[in-house]
């Protein structure tokens, strides 16, 4: 097969069947380009999850309060310290040098006489979080944190502030 050599007016009458852009299209092209030029590409914005606004319902108060968690599936008990309660649940950290992650587990929670029936819903390396099966009240919250030594009596505790 031999090679032809194209001349002028053969690339012109080649140039003439391709499909043209009308010119209003050409710049409405080139206006969004500049536009976007601006803008930058994370191709690792595709792989990562939207973060979720999340608000807590009950308020959250920090304490060292001595207790023990029985696991009620295994029938096995832990002393250790509630570090945070609320309406909604605590964290106890119990007195373990590891953790065992844990999750979904029906417990008991003892803090000074008074006994309260939840799930672990996390382990982390401060203890486990527990949501009560249902919320105390605000006179029993303030009965669970009368046991805490390390609060004053000065302190006040506001709740369900608007």
């Amino acid at each position: 097969m031999r090679s032809r050599k194209v001349t002028m007016p053969r690339a012109l009458a080649l140039s003439s069947r391709m499909p043209r852009v009308p010119p209003a299209r050409t710049e409405i092209l080139w206006a969004d380009t500049e536009r976007n030029a601006d803008m930058k590409l994370n191709p690792l914005s595709y792989f990562r999850k939207e973060k979720r606004d999340f608000t807590r319902v009950a308020q959250r108060f920090g304490c060292q309060i001595d207790g023990s968690l029985m696991m009620i599936d295994r029938m096995m008990g832990y002393e250790g310290r509630v570090i945070n309660f609320s309406a909604g649940g605590a964290m106890f950290r119990p007195k373990l040098v590891y953790l065992m992650d844990r999750r979904d587990i029906p417990v008991a929670l003892t803090v000074g006489g008074e006994e309260m029936f939840g799930r672990i819903m996390r382990t982390t390396p401060d203890g486990f979080g527990i949501r009560f099966d249902e919320p105390l009240e605000e006179e029993q919250l303030l009965a669970m944190l009368s046991n805490d030594r390390t609060r004053k009596e000065s302190d006040d505790i506001e709740f369900f502030v608007d």
